[in-house]
């Protein structure tokens, strides 16, 4: 990886870790609550963009951030990487159906509202934005500026697999009050990460490097896993590893897409 990268994910990690570690001390200590935490928790999506737009402003000038922001285009979308980026609401769809299979009753929102202890207008809050501030902002960093750097040097197999390890490891603060730590949740978390990855660099290759269906995809994966924890995720789960077997049989991993892997467009802007 060249230094462009490197200070990426230096920035991203900096900024994400620095302001959700500060607010768990602060909830630790009594200043903050959990509902106010996770309204904090939000402002740590700002990392990748941050990191985004200052490695593109140092290595790549004016012209850089410009690259960065003509990732949210519209001019190469297509069927096949919007099809993909809507599946998460399919795989929901199935497991609304095969709800009651599970869980011997039809799926009512009661469910969500249990699980996630909604009772407040600063619950909802918490448990809505992140579906938006995290789909929005981490890509602008993870896939519009790294992924074409990983990708100008490896295969898009072999990015998303490191892509993965950095992603996932930016999580980690995380697990010391949204996720639950055990060995087998941690491994868990890491496999779903780059199941996702993986489709995620599909989706942006397809698009030619628009960032518009990955965030789609990000943004109705948030919601998706987020409706209920002990059955429908289970099998949106289910659905993203078939779906991400389909894509490496079909595509291959040279690519994962039919097109030519989206490489550093950057280096146009010097």
């Amino acid at each position: 990886m060249n230094r462009a990268a490197w200070t990426y994910i230096l920035i991203a990690y900096l900024v994400t870790w620095s302001i959700t570690l500060t607010a768990y001390c602060l909830y630790r200590t009594g200043a903050l609550t959990l509902d106010q935490l996770n309204l904090v928790y939000n402002v740590g999506a700002a990392g990748p963009l941050l990191g985004a737009l200052i490695s593109a402003k140092i290595y790549y000038g004016n012209s850089g951030i410009k690259k960065l922001f003509s990732t949210l285009s519209f001019k190469t979308l297509n069927k096949r990487a919007l099809l993909i980026a809507f599946s998460p609401l399919v795989f929901l769809g199935i497991g609304l159906l095969l709800f009651p299979v599970f869980a011997g009753h039809w799926y009512t929102f009661s469910d969500t509202q249990e699980q996630f202890k909604l009772s407040t207008p600063i619950s909802y809050l918490s448990w809505i934005l992140p579906f938006i501030t995290y789909s929005l902002l981490e890509e602008f960093g993870w896939r519009a500026f790294l992924l074409p750097h990983l990708q100008s040097r490896y295969t898009a197999f072999k990015s998303t697999m490191l892509l993965t390890a950095f992603w996932a490891c930016w999580h980690l603060p995380f697990f010391l009050w949204r996720f639950q730590f055990s060995l087998f949740i941690t491994i868990g978390f890491f496999f779903s990460i780059f199941i996702g990855a993986l489709i995620i660099t599909s989706i942006f290759n397809l698009g030619k490097g628009s960032i518009i269906p990955v965030i789609i995809f990000h943004l109705t994966n948030n919601i998706a896993s987020a409706i209920d924890k002990k059955y429908l995720v289970a099998v949106v789960s289910t659905g993203f590893v078939l779906l991400a077997l389909w894509i490496i049989r079909t595509y291959k991993t040279k690519d994962l897409a039919d097109v030519p892997r989206v490489q550093n467009f950057y280096l146009s802007a010097k």
